[in-house]
């Protein structure tokens, strides 16, 4: 896991020292296992604006925990997605989801797979209005 978020520190950096890109206004995202990564990433370093997360789960392999994660994260913007036909992560959604932050939000599709698979179900102008809207905070 620690080489993971490596790698997501190297993408993050990377994209942050860019000439045309405002460093405070990045959000990341990520899918199944990298949906852990992505929150776990942001929790430790309040410089990621916003965290959109697809099929989360609660602690993909027993190694990832993300309750902890997202008390730690705090306020800012997070986004979790899932299906129901995709049980364990839509519980993860209602769990992780339901902290009671006005900056958190939810959506739940009644079909549409598990992580990447969410975008054939209408994900994408979702995930854009969501990542635009929170970075301009």
């Amino acid at each position: 896991m620690k080489a993971m978020l490596g790698d997501v520190d190297a993408g993050f950096n990377y994209l942050a020292k860019q000439k045309n890109v405002d460093g405070s206004k990045i959000g990341i995202t990520g899918a199944s296992y990298g949906s852990s990564l992505a929150l776990i990433y942001a929790a430790d370093h309040p410089n990621v604006a916003a965290v959109a997360l697809l099929s989360p789960g609660l602690d993909y392999f027993g190694n990832m925990p993300t309750e902890p994660a997202v008390k730690k994260y705090g306020d800012r913007p997070l986004f979790l997605v899932a299906a129901n036909d995709d049980a364990e992560s839509a519980g993860a959604v209602k769990k992780l989801g339901g902290q009671g932050n006005q900056n958190y939000q939810t959506k739940i599709y009644d079909k549409g797979g598990h992580g990447t698979a969410l975008f054939k179900v209408g994900l994408a102008d979702e995930l854009e209005k969501f990542l635009s809207a929170s970075v301009q905070k």
